[in-house]
């Protein structure tokens, strides 16, 4: 997989809010603590993603929470 897009600040806790397939969904409780959000992709063929990979990173780079999502 590799980098797709990274987001910081509020825009990462906005981001990380939205549902699938826009957004990992995470917890309001995650999303409050992101500080880096990360979309990581494979598959990319034209503007569509097959897998993509969302973590969530607060302000020391640890890692809060990650999900994949696969999309057809």
């Amino acid at each position: 997989m590799t980098l797709y897009a990274k987001f910081t600040g509020a825009t990462a806790r906005q981001e990380a809010i939205y549902q699938p397939p826009w957004g990992p969904g995470f917890p309001v409780y995650v999303a409050e603590q992101t500080e880096v959000l990360e979309i990581l992709a494979s598959g990319c063929k034209g503007s569509s993603l097959k897998h993509c990979e969302f973590r969530a990173l607060d302000n020391k780079g640890n890692l809060l929470a990650s999900k994949q999502i696969d999309a057809v």
